[in-house]
């Protein structure tokens, strides 16, 4: 009876001392932690989430920084390159262009760099660069219509894009849409769009979200809400486009050299992020 007493003490001084037997200790009857204790499943994010921010059934790599915050390069930095290029450790995923002397006829993304050109005279090319990670890059869409939309897969979301008008046609419209980059020329011919895209949970961890002002003017311009920052823009007008890009105060701008006529409107849109995450909107 004593030797068993004894042995039992040892067995219970093993167990408190020894974290590496708490298998031993299981087995012998042992019950590891106390009501006091905290077990916290490791699949289990601090808010309560099973796996990553998304739902993705991912584990937790430590307390507030998960899978998503990770697959995404969160903070997501952003940069504008006047020379129309952008960095081997950064993706290219939008460009300004502006044209002085006729109107814009092609914008769209070449590897890291971004090519502006205007129907007549030199276009002004501003490259925008991000660390967010990009999937599919440049997926092009080939269209002998007026208008046309190059598309990311379903598990994607349009981060930027960009379009080529044949023939020296002028863009009059280039802009994110839910199903793809929209692009439309002047006239029918054989167009291209490009589309660039990046994982959905990046969009819904960074919060992307798209705003819009329209008026009947020659210039229009839509900024980010609140502490939001610029990943993007566009502009879809009734007549020929001579600038679509970045302004100041995270906006962007659009300008045409006429009024489309009676009614119509020229639309910008803006697609902000939050660079640093959802605790920081």
């Amino acid at each position: 009876m004593v030797v068993a007493v004894r042995r039992r003490l040892r067995q219970s001084l093993l167990c408190v001392l020894t974290p590496l037997i708490l298998t031993a200790c299981a087995r012998a009857g042992f019950p590891i932690g106390s009501e006091s204790d905290t077990i916290v499943d490791p699949t289990t994010t601090t808010d309560g989430a099973i796996g990553d921010a998304a739902g993705d059934g991912g584990t937790a790599r430590d307390a507030g920084l998960d899978d998503d915050a990770l697959a995404c390069n969160l903070p997501v930095s952003l940069r504008f390159d006047n020379g129309g290029a952008c960095r081997f450790d950064e993706h290219l995923i939008g460009g300004t262009v502006a044209c002085s002397e006729g109107p814009i006829s092609s914008s769209y993304p070449d590897g890291q760099t971004w090519i502006g050109r205007c129907r007549v005279g030199k276009a002004r090319v501003i490259a925008h660069c991000t660390t967010l990670p990009v999937e599919s890059h440049h997926l092009q869409a080939n269209s002998a219509a007026q208008r046309i939309i190059a598309s990311c897969r379903a598990d994607q979301i349009v981060v930027g894009g960009g379009c080529a008008c044949a023939d020296g046609q002028a863009v009059t419209g280039s802009r994110r849409q839910p199903s793809g980059w929209h692009c439309t020329c002047s006239e029918a011919g054989l167009h291209r769009g490009t589309v660039i895209c990046a994982a959905a949970r990046c969009g819904k961890r960074l919060g992307l979200s798209r705003h819009v002002a329209d008026h009947a003017d020659r210039q229009v311009s839509v900024a980010c809400p609140g502490r939001k920052r610029l990943l993007n823009g566009g502009c879809d007008a009734p007549t020929d486009l001579y600038s679509s890009g970045a302004a100041v105060g995270e906006s962007w701008h659009c300008r045409t050299a006429t009024l489309g006529g009676i009614g119509a409107a020229t639309e910008a849109s803006v697609d902000c992020i939050t660079p640093d995450g959802p605790a920081n909107q």
